[in-house]
């Protein structure tokens, strides 16, 4: 209803008032000539009082009711804009909040990233005193010994690939330090369950999941930026109480990413420890490739047995050959292929 129909029904219904309060005046002194002089007064005193009613509640009503009454509308107003549009999307993402007390006041905590190495590093005593209390804790990144290492770094702004091992590296140190700190409360036999789990690919959001009792829960989802856009990435938050449906999706989502990965324990790199840094240990193709055929006369002397494979072999027998003979002629029972041809034995050999 606009302003103007509002303010006429107000000044409407104030007239009709007045003029039922001059009808009763008018009646009033009308009756009361032949009556006494106290009913009089008195009937004349409640005239009265109502004309002030009327004039305080004329008043009252046009300053304070007409603006409650813009109120409610701009009010009506608001709602039947969020009916008909949906909320823009600066409402809906957010900055990443503090997880501080989320942590302190979850039941169990599940936390999935590339690495994790600010969250751990942030909350580590926190993580920490977590375990202590017995709350279940899982962590969830990538392993540094896949592809997904090259994945991440392919989508990053920098592309370094050092960035990413060095950050791998304080993660797992964070988590080896932890891992012992658990172990310490499980002989106490007052911590909860401790699980880490490597990914053999880069995931493309991370999740920080916070769970506690009666539909209480937590999830803070951060979508991966690509090249570009890691100072601000889309960061929401979503409450189980609020948010079933999705809550339920993303804490899926996690239990389907730690079944496809590969559980971690503090002896499965077995790393080398240089100057208080881990390193794994890396080979290249020149490090086990020959560029050329090496010498095996040796080894074919020490060998019981000889198995050579190839289409012909014959570039391979007519560098070997004397090795070879060598070789047969100690043995009869020994067999090479060429081809489809099978030779056993020095007399076989002979014939080649």
């Amino acid at each position: 209803m606009e302003r103007k129909t509002k303010s006429r029904l107000l000044i409407g219904g104030l007239i009709v008032f007045s003029a039922l309060i001059a009808i009763y005046t008018y009646w009033v002194f009308l009756k009361s000539e032949n009556q006494a002089q106290d009913w009089q007064a008195f009937l004349l005193n409640v005239s009265t009082e109502l004309i002030g009613a009327l004039i305080v509640f004329f008043f009252f009503n046009l300053f304070f009711f007409l603006d409650d009454w813009d109120l409610s509308e701009r009010v009506q107003n608001l709602l039947n804009r969020l009916e008909r549009e949906r909320p823009k999307a600066e409402k809906f993402f957010q900055k990443l909040p503090d997880i501080g007390p989320m942590i302190q006041e979850a039941n169990a905590i599940d936390l999935c990233g590339v690495s994790l190495t600010s969250t751990i590093n942030r909350h580590f005593t926190l993580l920490r005193d977590g375990l202590a209390e017995g709350k279940p804790v899982r962590l969830l990144i990538i392993d540094p010994r896949s592809t997904a290492v090259e994945m991440a770094n392919l989508r990053s702004e920098s592309q370094d690939m050092d960035y990413y091992k060095k950050r791998l590296d304080a993660s797992l140190s964070d988590i080896g330090y932890l891992w012992e700190k658990w172990e310490g409360f499980v002989k106490e036999g007052n911590a909860g369950l401790f699980q880490v789990r490597l990914m053999p690919y880069s995931p493309s959001f991370g999740l920080h999941i916070f769970h506690k009792a009666r539909s209480k829960g937590r999830i803070n989802v951060e979508v991966y930026p690509h090249h570009g856009g890691y100072g601000a990435p889309p960061i929401f938050g979503l409450n189980e109480s609020d948010d079933p449906l999705w809550y339920q999706y993303f804490v899926n989502q996690f239990e389907d990413m730690w079944s496809y990965a590969v559980e971690w324990t503090p002896d499965l790199f077995q790393p080398d420890d240089i100057s208080g840094r881990t390193i794994y240990s890396s080979a290249q193709a020149q490090d086990f490739l020959f560029e050329n055929n090496p010498d095996l006369s040796t080894h074919f002397l020490k060998a019981k047995e000889i198995l050579i494979f190839g289409i012909d072999m014959e570039r391979t027998i007519g560098i070997h050959v004397n090795s070879l003979r060598k070789y047969l002629s100690k043995s009869d029972t020994n067999r090479t292929y060429a081809g489809s041809m099978e030779i056993e034995g020095w007399r076989n050999w002979s014939r080649m």
